[in-house]
């Protein structure tokens, strides 16, 4: 199996995008090490999902990281119960299962 940079979709689909000012002043959690003339990679985070304000942006691998942020700045659910919504796909604990129930009950 070929192994290949986890980056370079981000890079590809980022690269064009790169010029238009919205991405190049926010923090992002993207790939911009990987692209040379990226003008925003001073602001780059090394975390699957950020929040800057208003503007959600999310790594390639991270969907559930990104519907988190969203939720979380949406205030859909409490701290606790998110927690449990995020940490039940994320490591199968049951406890985060019995979590959610419970919040439904409430």
């Amino acid at each position: 199996m070929q192994s290949r940079d986890d980056g370079g979709a981000s890079s590809l689909l980022l690269h064009p995008l790169s010029s238009f000012t919205f991405l190049v002043s926010r923090f992002s959690p993207q790939a911009p090490i990987a692209i040379t003339k990226y003008k925003g990679a001073v602001l780059y985070q090394n975390q699957l999902a950020y929040t800057d304000g208003d503007l959600i942006t999310a790594s390639d691998v991270a969907p559930l990281e990104f519907a988190c942020e969203i939720l979380k700045k949406l205030n859909v659910y409490t701290p606790s119960v998110l927690d449990a919504w995020y940490h039940l796909p994320k490591t199968g604990e049951p406890a985060y299962f019995f979590a959610l129930v419970e919040a439904v009950r409430n």
